[in-house]
C-alpha cells in the first residue's frame, strides 16, 4: 500500500497541498485531475522521492517500482522546427493505450487543441496521430470549458479546424517506435460514403 498522511508540501512560500491524505492499494486505478500549477507534478515527485514532505508521512513499499513518461523532451541542439518538417507524420504518444479496457479510458486524458493541429498543419504535416480515445480533449473537459467561456467553438475544435488533414485515434505501442526516422502505413476498412473508419495502423522501422 502507498500512502500519504496529513501531508503538507510546500514549493518556496507557496502550500501546494495541505493535511492530504491517500491510500493506494495494489490493483487500485486513480487519476488526479487539476490546474496547472496546482501540484500534480510535485506530488509525482513526493511519491518518486525526490521531494520530501513539510509534514505528515508518506509511506510505501520497499518493492515498489515507479514508471513515468516525462513530459519534456530531453535537451537537444534541435529546435521543434527542425523535429517536424513538411511532410513528416506526427503520432503522439500518451501511454493511454495501456489503458484501454479501464472504465475511464474514454473519459480522462490528454487532447490536442485547434492551435496545436493548426501548427502542425502549417508545416507541412498533413496525417496526425495519438493513442488516446481522440484527438481532442475528452467531452467533459470541452462541457466544462464551453460552460465557463460561453463561447463558440470549443467543441471537438481540433476535428473542425477546417484543414484537410486526417486523424489516426487510438493507436497503440508508440512507446516502441523510435523518436523519428520510420515509416507509417495505413490499410483501412473501405466503408462506401463515410467520413471515416478502422484501419490497421503499421510502423515500418528500417
Amino acid at each position: 500500500m502507498l500512502s500519504l498522511r496529513n501531508v503538507r508540501l510546500r514549493r518556496g512560500t507557496r502550500v501546494l497541498f495541505e493535511e492530504a491524505s491517500i491510500a493506494v492499494f495494489r490493483g487500485d486505478k486513480v487519476g488526479i485531475v487539476g490546474r496547472n500549477g496546482s501540484g500534480k507534478s510535485s506530488l509525482l515527485a513526493l511519491i518518486r522521492g525526490e521531494l520530501a514532505p513539510d509534514l505528515g508521512e508518506y509511506s510505501a513499499p520497499s518493492t515498489l517500482r515507479i514508471a513515468i513518461v516525462e513530459q519534456s523532451v530531453p535537451d537537444s541542439a534541435q529546435s521543434v522546427l527542425e523535429y517536424v518538417r513538411e511532410g513528416d507524420i506526427v503520432l503522439v504518444h500518451t501511454g493511454r493505450d495501456a489503458l484501454y479496457d479501464d472504465p475511464g479510458y474514454m473519459a480522462y486524458g490528454p487532447g490536442v487543441t485547434a492551435a496545436a493541429t493548426h501548427w502542425l498543419y502549417d508545416r507541412g504535416v498533413r496525417v496526425m496521430g495519438i493513442d488516446a480515445w481522440g484527438w481532442d480533449r475528452p467531452l467533459w473537459m470541452q462541457a466544462q470549458e464551453a460552460n465557463e467561456q460561453t463561447e463558440a467553438g470549443i467543441f471537438w475544435a481540433a476535428h473542425q479546424a477546417g484543414l484537410a488533414y486526417s486523424q489516426i485515434e487510438r493507436l497503440f505501442n508508440l512507446a516502441a517506435l523510435p523518436a523519428t526516422g520510420f515509416t507509417v502505413s495505413c490499410f483501412p476498412l473501405k466503408v462506401m460514403g463515410a467520413s471515416a473508419g478502422p484501419t490497421r495502423a503499421v510502423a515500418i522501422i528500417p
